[in-house]
C-alpha cells in the first residue's frame, strides 16, 4: 500500500491506470493458485506422513503448479497482444509481469511447507520481508524508472523470500530423497487441490470482477484509478480475518468432535466480528483525511466511493470469510466450491446491472447482496456438518 501511494503520487494518473489494468488481468491467473497444489499441502502433509513423502508432495506442487502458472502467463500475453483491449498501452506491463505468477507460486508452495512444519513465526516473517522489500525497492525504483520500477521491485522481493524459504527447508530437513507416491495418494492430492482451487478461485474472483467490469463497461482510466485508490484502505480489512484463519485452519482440521468445532468457530467468529466492526468504524472516520494526505488532491473525488466499499468489505470479512475458510478444513471443500461458483455468477450479473444503473457506485451494493446470501448458505452447511459429527 505504501509503495502504491508513491506510485500514485509520482506516476502519471493514466500510466497508473494502465498498470492497474495489467495487475487486474494477472489477478485472474492468481486465482488458480497453481491448481491449488500449495494449499493442499496443508491437508496431505500431516505429521504422520513420512518426510520423504512430504517432500514428494512439495516437489509435485512446485513442478505442476509452476508450469501451469507459466503457461497461463504466456497465454495471457499472447491474447493481450492479439485481442483488442480497452487500454492498449497496458501491453508493456502485461509482458513485464509474465514471470511473476510462476515465481510467486513457487514461493507460496514453500511458504505452505513452512506452515506444514508448524513454523508460523517464519511464515509471518517471510510475508513481512516480502512486503517490506516491495515497499523499499518499489519507492526507490519508481523514482528512478517510473512505474516500471514497481515491477522490478516485485521480482526482487519474491526472489529474496524464495531463497530464504528454500534455505530454511534444507536446513530443517537436510538432504531428503523423495518417496514415490502411489496412485491413491496422487488421486487424493489432486482432488483436494482442485476442490480448494475452485473454492478460492471463484471466491477471489468477486473483487477482481469488479475492476474488470469497470474497465470494460466504463472504459475510463481515470475511473479505474479512482476505484483502485478508493478501495486501497477498505481492502486491507480482510487481513484481520485472514490472519485468524491462517492460524486456526490446521487446528480446526485436526478436530473430530462437532461440538468442539462449533464452539471454536463461534468464538473466533465473535472475536473477528468485534475487530472488524472496530476497524471499519475507525477506517471510515479517518479515510477522507489519509486519502487526501497520502494520495493527493487529484484523488479527492475518490473519497465518497470509499464508504460503501468499507461496508461491503466488512460484511465479507465478518460474515462470509469465516465459514468459507472453515468448510474445507472439516471436509466440505466441494460445497464451498459450489457456493463460490454460484456466487461468482450472480455477482457478475448484478455488477453489470448495478454499474449500468448507478455507475461505479453500484459495485458495492451488488457485492453486499451476494456476500450476505452466500454467507448464509455456508453458515447453514457448517452448522449441519457440526451436528452430524
Amino acid at each position: 500500500m505504501i509503495s502504491s501511494i508513491v506510485v500514485a503520487r509520482v506516476v502519471d494518473k493514466a500510466e497508473y491506470g494502465y498498470l492497474a489494468y495489467a495487475d487486474n488481468l494477472y489477478q485472474y491467473i492468481g486465482l488458480f493458485t497453481g491448481l491449488g497444489l500449495a494449499s493442499a499441502l496443508l491437508v496431505v502433509c500431516t505429521p504422520d506422513v513420512s518426510l520423504e513423502k512430504q517432500h514428494a508432495y512439495l516437489r509435485k506442487a512446485v513442478i505442476r503448479g509452476g508450469v501451469f502458472e507459466l503457461a497461463m502467463s504466456i497465454l495471457l500475453c499472447v491474447l493481450a497482444q492479439t485481442v483488442a483491449i480497452p487500454f492498449p498501452e497496458a501491453r508493456k506491463y502485461i509482458w513485464l509481469l509474465i514471470a511473476i505468477p510462476p515465481v510467486s507460486f513457487t514461493f507460496n508452495a514453500m511458504q505452505a511447507f513452512v506452515r506444514v512444519k508448524r513454523n508460523n513465526k517464519l511464515y509471518a516473517t517471510l510475508g513481512v520481508i516480502q512486503t517490506a522489500a516491495i515497499c523499499v525497492f518499489g519507492i526507490g525504483f519508481v523514482l528512478l524508472l517510473d512505474a516500471i520500477g514497481l515491477v522490478i521491485a516485485r521480482y526482487l522481493a519474491v526472489f529474496i523470500v524464495l531463497v530464504l524459504a528454500i534455505r530454511y527447508i534444507r536446513k530443517t530437513d537436510g538432504a531428503v530423497v523423495c518417496e514415490q507416491l502411489n496412485r491413491e495418494e496422487n488421486k487424493k492430492y489432486m482432488s483436494t487441490a482442485l476442490s480448494l482451487m475452485l473454492a478460492n478461485m471463484f471466491s477471489g474472483m468477486l473483487p477482481i470482477n469488479e475492476s474488470f467490469i469497470i474497465n470494460h463497461l466504463i472504459k475510463d482510466e481515470m475511473v479505474t484509478a479512482n476505484f483502485r485508490v478508493a478501495g486501497s484502505f477498505p481492502s486491507l480489512i480482510i487481513l484481520i480475518t485472514s490472519a485468524i484463519m491462517v492460524y486456526y485452519f490446521p487446528i480446526i482440521a485436526a478436530m473430530k468432535d462437532g461440538k468442539q468445532i462449533k464452539k471454536t468457530v463461534f468464538q473466533l467468529a465473535g472475536i473477528n466480528g468485534v475487530l472488524i466492526l472496530t476497524a471499519t468504524a475507525v477506517g471510515m472516520l479517518l479515510t477522507p483525511f489519509f486519502l487526501k494526505l497520502l494520495y493527493g488532491a487529484k484523488y479527492a473525488n475518490a473519497v465518497p466511493l470509499t464508504y460503501p466499499l468499507w461496508i461491503m468489505r466488512a460484511i465479507n470479512a465478518m460474515f462470509r470469510m469465516v465459514p468459507l475458510n472453515v468448510l474445507p478444513a472439516i471436509g466440505k471443500a466441494k460445497f464451498s466450491a459450489v457456493v463460490s461458483v454460484c456466487t461468482c455468477v450472480v455477482h457478475g450479473v448484478l455488477d453489470y446491472l448495478f454499474i449500468s444503473w448507478w455507475n461505479v457506485g453500484g459495485i458495492a451494493y451488488a457485492a453486499m447482496i451476494v456476500y450476505v446470501l452466500s454467507g448464509c448458505a455456508m453458515w447453514i452447511c457448517l452448522l449441519r456438518t457440526c451436528a452430524k459429527k
